[in-house]
């Protein structure tokens, strides 16, 4: 919540990024979505383990990018405000379409659609009521 976003740190592989396996972690003081662009497609990540800074192996092809978002943040903009929760309400009634990598970080229940239960989480948390976990 809030009007900045917060810092997110991505830690690269020790030999550095190379087509194939790579392991690195993320650290962030709120939830965050890690995902793979690979062409238009997005894949998300999980992680190998939890608390502040949180590893994750992937392999990568060339072109391929690690992205990292807010977890709730479905307009990618940094934040989760009312915004987020509208765009989210949308998507959850078919009302509107929204990307690949925005309905990732919509889904903040972990299912494969975005619901109402995520709607009311994005909104909770849009409101300051609760936080997000990893």
């Amino acid at each position: 919540t809030g009007s900045a976003a917060p810092t997110v740190t991505v830690t690269a592989p020790a030999d550095g990024w190379t087509a194939g396996g790579n392991t690195f972690t993320v650290a962030c003081e709120k939830a965050c979505v890690v995902m793979v662009k690979s062409g238009e497609t997005y894949t998300k990540l999980v992680a190998a383990d939890s608390g502040d800074t949180h590893s994750f192996t992937t392999t990568l092809a060339d072109g391929d990018q690690i992205i990292v978002r807010l977890k709730g943040d479905v307009n990618g903009d940094g934040v989760i405000n009312n915004t987020d929760a509208i765009q989210a309400r949308a998507a959850a009634l078919g009302k509107t379409t929204i990307d690949e990598a925005n309905a990732i970080c919509a889904r903040v229940t972990g299912g494969s659609t975005v619901v109402n239960t995520d709607v009311i989480q994005i909104g909770a948390v849009s409101l300051g009521k609760t936080t997000f976990q990893w």
